[in-house]
């Protein structure tokens, strides 16, 4: 469950063919880096501490529930708030295919923009 795919996988043995655009490219994922970290460190304890513990560390909400002693459905629900939470501070960040995507759903559903 990796809720931002954000940072396309890259081959770090491949020859760089374009140095300026590896450093735009480099630079630019550390200012993303910091940005979904500044986006998380702002959400309220509760949802921060289900964020950080399902998406780095890698913990199942089962395990959650078994530590925390709260209902999964909670837990659940915390996350999903999370998300939301961290999707909207990095709203200008998302690319522009699914910005189309979700414009596309919305006018699909009859809502005008």
């Amino acid at each position: 469950d990796v809720m931002l795919n954000i940072f396309d996988s890259t081959d770090i043995t491949a020859p760089v063919e374009n140095s300026a655009s590896y450093v735009y490219r480099s630079l630019y994922n550390r200012a993303v880096g910091t940005r979904i970290f500044e986006a998380v460190d702002r959400l309220n304890p509760a949802l921060r501490a289900v964020f950080i513990t399902t998406e780095f560390e890698g913990r199942t909400f089962r395990e959650l529930s078994d530590m925390w002693e709260e209902p999964i459905g909670t837990l659940l629900s915390r996350k999903q708030r999370a998300v939301r939470k961290v999707k909207s501070a990095l709203h200008d960040l998302l690319a522009p295919t699914e910005q189309q995507a979700r414009k596309k759903h919305l006018i699909r559903k009859g809502v005008e923009l």
